[in-house]
């Protein structure tokens, strides 16, 4: 990796998740919201807490060690942290059609669909 142009993709990484990430948090506790009026369940809160875990751990521990860094190993370790919560992020967002959408009405697949677009 190029050190340079590592520390400016992790810089902008981390200056549009501060913008972004918190509404994000947002819609996906909406999402629950919906879906557990529609199907309560277990399932439904292992998700939301799964995919909030992912947003705090990004927002706030993620942030402040990227402020802290100084070397490139440093922004190497942020950036690898980033990446994997992201995954889990996206995991979170391609379960939901496997978990949520059995026996569920159409205004229900209609949400969901566009929740995901």
């Amino acid at each position: 990796m190029n050190s340079a142009i590592g520390k400016r993709q992790v810089d902008y990484a981390f200056r549009q998740l501060r913008v972004t990430g918190w509404p994000h948090a947002l819609a996906v506790a909406l999402t629950a919201y919906v879906i557990w009026r529609n199907a309560p369940g277990l399932d439904v809160i292992l998700w939301f807490l799964i995919f909030q875990l992912s947003h705090v751990s990004r927002i706030l521990l993620f942030d402040r060690w990227w402020q802290a860094a100084q070397t490139t190993e440093q922004y190497r370790r942020v950036r690898r942290q980033l990446i994997a919560s992201m995954v889990v992020a996206g995991c979170c967002w391609g379960v939901v059609p496997l978990l949520f959408m059995h026996n569920v009405s159409g205004e229900m697949v209609i949400f969901i669909s566009l929740v995901l677009a």
